[in-house]
């Protein structure tokens, strides 16, 4: 977790020489959870609220951010055979960098965006202690209304896949070829703008 903070920290702050603006993002969303798909047994995660915070620095429309994501859920072990589910409060983290592209509009108030990232993502189930650790992207767009020079909206969609390369065992749910979890957030935040 060290290694990876600290890369994605060395590479937002190197665009710092070149940027003409930085941009602050707290947000919150409500996230659709997934599941894991298995032989016997389902593990899957039910839909809830994350909160978060981005930071952005850009130039010329394009903006490099840095973003991390809480996701607050249930694990639910649905067996197949019939047999009662098993649940147990969990918490994901999504530590993302990655690229937020603006489309300028005629009075500059009203921003579209695009936006693309990977980075890691850590799950951690109540009941079984410890945390795991995966590879993870996401893609999506949104909207950015400024109410002036520093103040404004943001509201945004995405779809996020953490994946496990090399399966996932845990909370009595055992597979040892690749999985992901497809994900997805709508989002609604402020953002401040800063420029140079």
């Amino acid at each position: 977790m060290k290694k990876i903070t600290i890369i994605l920290l060395v590479a937002f702050l190197s665009v710092s020489a070149y940027s003409q603006e930085f941009q602050v993002n707290p947000f919150a969303s409500f996230h659709m959870g997934g599941k894991l798909n298995g032989y016997d047994k389902d593990l899957k995660f039910e839909n809830g609220v994350n909160f978060g915070l981005g930071l952005s620095r850009g130039f010329q429309g394009k903006n490099i951010e840095v973003s991390y994501t809480h996701f607050l859920t249930d694990a639910v072990l649905q067996f197949k055979n019939g047999d009662e589910d098993s649940r147990s409060s969990a918490h994901m983290g999504y530590i993302q960098i990655g690229l937020v592209q603006d489309f300028q509009t005629g009075n500059g108030k009203v921003l579209p965006f695009f936006l693309i990232s990977t980075g890691a993502t850590y799950l951690k189930i109540s009941s079984i202690g410890g945390s795991s650790w995966s590879f993870s992207m996401a893609t999506g767009g949104g909207l950015k209304y400024f109410f002036n020079d520093a103040v404004g909206l943001r509201i945004q969609a995405r779809f996020l896949l953490p994946m496990y390369f090399n399966g996932y065992c845990g909370y009595g749910y055992c597979n040892g070829s690749y999985r992901a979890i497809p994900q997805g957030d709508f989002t609604g935040g402020l953002v401040f703008r800063i420029l140079n």
